[in-house]
């Protein structure tokens, strides 16, 4: 569900995993999860939010997604 590949841009995240999101990185505001539906968007809002490279973000993001398998 989680695939980072460009082809899988348009993945969801659903309501759990977006909570677990929420407790990590609380630097982005409740506006903020309520507009992500993508991991692309969740990306963005860190490099935003954080002053984060693109890369840095997308990593971040990678391990998160990757840790929400179960």
């Amino acid at each position: 569900m989680f695939d980072l590949d460009p082809a899988h841009a348009g993945v969801g995240i659903n309501a759990y995993r977006l909570r677990t999101a929420q407790a990590k990185w609380d630097r982005l505001t409740s506006s903020d999860y309520a507009e992500i539906r993508t991991l692309p968007e969740l990306i963005a809002r860190l490099q935003q939010r954080y002053s984060l490279p693109h890369e840095q973000a997308r990593r971040d993001v990678e391990i998160w997604a990757k840790d929400m398998l179960f």
